[in-house]
């Protein structure tokens, strides 16, 4: 019997992951949220570890990835400050494994980047968007904790942006505008998962005998162009010398509408190469990346719910 420890079960990915584990036979979950306020303290945390004997610790909660984020410096204290006090609680507690969510977009978008980036690849240097600036973050202590605790395994889940017609994240969002925007010249190939290929690499990390840092994402990657359109859109262009003038007096959003990413990714693509995870964890997405995005154009009284 593995005994998992899930924090951000409030998430719809947390909510999704909690039921694929109850129907585990093999697994006995203990959820933060349900014996635990969510400002606990890392002893409080590593308290109830030690009470369960956790084996496994899932970190899911993420200030922005379904919801705006409302607040820079709450988001900041969520995504990087708790995490942080997480890992501590995993260090007291002594727990074996410990599993967190990141994004593929920590690797920025380059014009000189290679067609698809392995887990080796640096984090971009240039602007980010605040949740993935934590990410980046929250991964930079993870891996000095991982150095300093070598008897611990920590496993990194870069997810490409999760996409379904119920599930509130920023490409959704996105898709939901009536003319989403493109930058006139650039059409980048982007990346989705479905939340189901989520939850499936989650429990696989769980169980596998592996650490470091895995990409996921569905199959072949899409234009930024084609998976607006088979979202059931059509771009709305705009020249790129104009949006840069026009940012200089007034908010971004007031120009190109919304857009949750760096301006970059709207230039150039970042497409993150997903053959580890499906050597080292045996996973597969079942989900591809076509369908997965013409899904919205089939439900369009949910993603009318998800306009911004």
């Amino acid at each position: 019997m593995t005994v998992i420890f899930i924090r951000g079960s409030d998430t719809q990915l947390g909510q999704r992951l909690v039921q694929a584990c109850a129907s585990h036979p093999h697994v006995r979950l203990v959820v933060m949220e349900q014996n635990l306020p969510p400002t606990s303290s890392g002893e409080h945390m590593a308290e109830l570890m030690r009470q369960e004997q956790v084996d496994v610790v899932i970190n899911l909660a993420s200030a922005g990835e379904e919801a705006p984020a409302q607040n820079r410096d709450q988001a900041f204290q969520a995504n990087v400050l708790h995490s942080s006090d997480l890992l501590g609680a995993c260090a007291r507690a002594g727990v074996k494994r410990i599993v967190l969510r990141s994004s593929t977009l920590v690797y920025g978008s380059h014009l000189k980047h290679a067609a698809f980036l392995d887990e080796e690849t640096r984090f971009a240097r240039s602007a980010r968007s605040p949740l993935i600036s934590d990410y980046v973050e929250q991964e930079q202590i993870a891996a000095e904790f991982a150095r300093t605790h070598p008897d611990q395994a920590v496993i990194i889940l870069r997810c490409a942006s999760l996409v379904a017609p119920d599930w509130p994240s920023p490409l959704v969002r996105y898709f939901a505008q009536p003319r989403p925007c493109m930058l006139f010249g650039f059409n980048p190939r982007i990346q989705v998962l479905h939340p189901d290929d989520a939850v499936a690499a989650y429990l696989l990390a769980a169980e596998a005998d592996v650490s470091g840092a895995f990409n996921l994402a569905a199959n072949d990657p899409l234009t930024l162009l084609q998976a607006i359109r088979l979202a059931g859109r059509q771009p709305q262009m705009f020249l790129e010398p104009v949006v840069m003038l026009a940012r200089r007096v007034i908010p971004r959003e007031q120009v190109l509408g919304y857009w949750p990413f760096a301006m970059d990714l709207l230039r150039y693509s970042c497409v993150a190469d997903i053959r580890k995870a499906q050597a080292q964890l045996n996973w597969q997405p079942a989900y591809a990346a076509r369908a997965i995005v013409e899904e919205l154009n089939t439900a369009p009284a949910v993603i009318q719910r998800s306009r911004v």
